[in-house]
């Protein structure tokens, strides 16, 4: 897949250059991004977009496929990262003045996402028990937060005196989450107050987050690339 982002470079110095971004890397997100390049050639990026469902879907069919997680547990991380505000700090080197590549390091931090799903999925993937609920359908809400690090290199070619085309691949790896999963009960206008469910729901509420947190620390690190193009000011 070719990814197009529109680049504008504005020069901050004879020797410090400044870079604003907008454009994508599979699988990680859609977005923009500023990144600064010091005389010494040491350069610093902040990054934020979101994670789109296309993007879930490439992450959730290689997983599956490879036998990282099942079909169950793809459907609840689909519901726990749709949507969610990706944001990336990078720093990193072009060691050579003559060449373009550069060599970069950094943290990921995925969150603001969440869907809902039932708690029949959630004893699905988790084995433990939920009250049966005789008012309603059991639904639940997914939420995630994912810690991630990140190694890249990139590429940077200029064409003519204005345009600019640039290339990355990296690898990000998760090192930490918090999963929140909140049970309710959906009721009929006959019966229309059933509040928070009892003590099953709350055990598989804990079960399922300790469950995501491990699928997501133990199968979630991803390969990335991009490809930008973009003019220079």
């Amino acid at each position: 897949m070719l990814l197009l982002s529109i680049v504008s470079v504005a020069s901050a110095g004879d020797d410090w250059l400044v870079d604003v971004t907008v454009g994508t890397d599979v699988a990680i997100a859609v977005g923009a991004a500023i990144q600064v390049e010091a005389p010494n050639r040491m350069y610093g990026r902040v990054r934020a977009g979101v994670y789109p469902g296309p993007y879930l879907d490439l992450l959730n069919g290689t997983a599956t496929t490879l036998g990282w997680y099942s079909d169950g547990t793809a459907d609840l991380i689909d519901e726990a990262l749709q949507n969610a505000l990706v944001t990336q700090g990078i720093v990193g080197w072009r060691p050579w003045p003559e060449r373009r590549i550069g060599f970069g390091v950094g943290y990921q931090f995925v969150a603001l996402g969440g869907g809902l799903t039932t708690s029949e999925a959630l004893v699905a993937v988790t084995g433990r028990s939920a009250r049966d609920s005789d008012s309603g359908d059991t639904s639940a809400e997914i939420v995630a937060q994912l810690h991630m690090i990140s190694a890249e290199a990139n590429w940077r070619w200029p064409i003519g005196d204005r345009w600019l085309l640039g290339v990355q691949a990296g690898w990000t790896s998760t090192i930490a989450s918090q999963t929140a999963v909140v049970i309710e009960e959906e009721t009929d206008n006959a019966n229309p107050s059933p509040g928070r469910l009892d003590s099953d729901n709350a055990a598989l509420e804990d079960a399922s987050e300790a469950y995501l947190n491990d699928v997501f620390r133990s199968s979630i690190h991803l390969p990335y690339g991009g490809v930008w193009f973009g003019v220079t000011f």
